[in-house]
């Protein structure tokens, strides 16, 4: 399993907590007020800055509102 940051996993992953968070119209800044984090942190994450561990996924799942099981799925899929 590759550990870098640009990986297609971690790439497949910042996409889509992207797109889940434009498809639950919460701004950065308005999911990292629900998750109690800085709307820096959310960037980070988004551009591919930040690894999220599964306790913050679950925290932003929470917070946007899908299941975490799906993007593990999803993930699983993707070859490394």
């Amino acid at each position: 399993m590759s550990k870098e940051l640009r990986s297609p996993r971690h790439d497949a992953l910042r996409r889509f907590l992207k797109a889940e968070r434009a498809r639950a119209e919460l701004s950065q800044k308005q999911l990292a007020a629900k998750v109690g984090w800085t709307q820096a942190a959310i960037s980070e994450i988004e551009r591919g800055d930040k690894r999220v561990t599964v306790l913050e996924l679950l925290s932003i799942a929470k917070a946007i509102g899908f299941d975490p099981c799906l993007v593990l799925r999803y993930l699983y899929e993707i070859e490394e």
